[in-house]
């Protein structure tokens, strides 16, 4: 547990009473913000009720917030493993199937973002938000500046002072 990286000093458990039994849940950054795990059936199937029903409602973007704490993997940090970049992937497929788009926020070395932006269709960390990342169209809201056009740019502004 002392490898596992995280946002909030102390171990990411809260203990939580359901139907009359103590159990601990995983919750990486508040007490009330209970974790889901995205590899169970249970999991999955909530987020791909949520992508439905988005896509429904005919919504045109989605975005993930703070992935990199997605995918907990024992005797790791959990953060941004081998495993968050393929539910990224898998996440970002299914998105797309449905007609809609990804936008992932995450607070990581510039290049798990870049390979990130390689994945998804825009990218930009909390910090930095005019650094803005699409592989198919230029970003030019106010929020993201001018953008980047590619990973490469990413890659290339990164190293500019």
């Amino acid at each position: 547990m002392t490898a596992v990286y995280r946002p909030r000093p102390g171990l990411p458990f809260t203990p939580v009473t359901i139907a009359g039994r103590k159990r601990l849940m995983w919750t990486t950054f508040t007490p009330q913000q209970i974790d889901i795990d995205v590899r169970s059936a249970p999991g999955a199937a909530y987020l791909e009720g949520i992508l439905d029903t988005l896509a429904e409602a005919k919504v045109s973007m989605v975005r993930l917030d703070a992935v990199g704490y997605a995918i907990k993997t024992p005797g790791t940090s959990s953060f941004m493993t081998p495993e968050t970049f393929a539910f990224i992937e898998r996440f970002t497929a299914r998105a797309r199937e449905l007609g809609m788009d990804v936008l992932v926020e995450v607070h990581a070395h510039y290049e798990s973002q870049v390979r990130i932006g390689e994945l998804v269709d825009r990218v930009y960390d909390f910090a930095l938000p005019r650094w803005c990342c699409t592989r198919r169209t230029p970003v030019t809201s106010a929020r993201c500046g001018t953008g980047c056009r590619s990973a490469a740019q990413l890659r290339h502004r990164s190293r500019t002072p």
